[in-house]
């Protein structure tokens, strides 16, 4: 059975600074793309799906897409900012994302942020679950980190709570924003309270894989999204808010599969420097090559 690669691309960076996709972390210039599609290639991932904006078409086609040509069947798909409320200067979010993707999607899929690096373990899992998904029903399965191993040291971030079964099932997702770590606690500065966390709770890095027959169900949530919130500035949907509300309409069932992968990804700009050290000692214990396409 062949198996799609989604990946998440048409966010701006705006607390990066600049279009973080593209920016270089290997001793060759490689990006995270570049690291994240070579894993792919070697799970077993037969295309990948990039979601970025129109926009940056061009410079996103020349520096990342051509690499991989002959390695993995490559496709895009574009978030655009159309039919959007005056003032409005982002697109509605990863599920919506998502959803602009299903063009392109011929079955089942695994889907993830361009700027993250999940690790090579993450990968084997990823396309494991993906061939053994139902055809018949809704199913797909999180790979989830523990919040300790996935914060920025130079600011806040944003991550969904799982909560998980006896059984080993996702019982509900909740995104919450503002997650930073207080000396040894863990704390989400919400508007009204701060609330604690632990540093072993399960989180989702937006690392899922769905059978093909999510898709219409959340072509059905990103609608209802929309007649909800259509006229907000500000209002996004993500895939686990998608994810979660299909959990309790008993729509979709989950698995969670934790993992302690490395993570590190790209928030701020000054996390570039802990990316590329990362990187590097991954290359020393000869993890990747100096040269990945050589």
């Amino acid at each position: 059975m062949k198996i799609t690669l989604v990946m998440l691309a048409a966010g701006m960076g705006s607390r990066f600074g600049g279009l973080k996709q593209l920016e270089s972390v290997g001793p060759s210039g490689e990006t995270i793309i570049d690291y994240t599609i070579y894993d792919a290639v070697r799970a077993g991932f037969d295309k990948a799906v990039f979601v970025i904006r129109k926009s940056f078409e061009k410079e996103f086609t020349d520096r990342i897409t051509k690499t991989f040509d002959e390695h993995i069947d490559i496709a895009l798909a574009f978030q655009e900012l159309e039919n959007m409320p005056p003032g409005r200067v982002k697109p509605w979010g990863t599920a919506h994302a998502l959803q602009c993707a299903a063009h392109a999607i011929p079955g089942h899929f695994a889907v993830l942020n361009c700027d993250d690096f999940y690790g090579t373990e993450s990968f084997s899992i990823l396309a494991r679950e993906c061939r053994g998904l139902s055809s018949k029903n809704a199913e797909g399965f999180i790979v989830g980190y523990p919040l300790k191993n996935t914060l920025s040291e130079h600011g806040p971030v944003s991550r969904a709570l799982c909560q998980v079964t006896a059984e080993g099932t996702l019982s509900s997702m909740e995104e919450i924003k503002k997650i930073e770590k207080a000396g040894n606690t863990y704390i989400a500065k919400e508007p009204d309270r701060e609330r604690k966390l632990k540093g072993d709770d399960m989180v989702s890095m937006n690392m899922f894989g769905f059978s093909f027959s999510f898709l219409p169900i959340l072509q059905k949530e990103v609608r209802e999204f929309l007649q909800e919130k259509g006229d907000s500035i500000s209002e996004e949907f993500y895939i686990p808010t998608a994810v979660d509300r299909s959990i309790r309409k008993k729509a979709l069932s989950m698995k969670v599969f934790p993992t302690t992968a490395q993570w590190f990804g790209m928030t701020y700009k000054e996390d570039l420097k802990w990316v590329k050290e990362n990187i590097q000692n991954l290359i020393n214990k000869d993890v990747y090559p100096p040269k990945l396409w050589s």
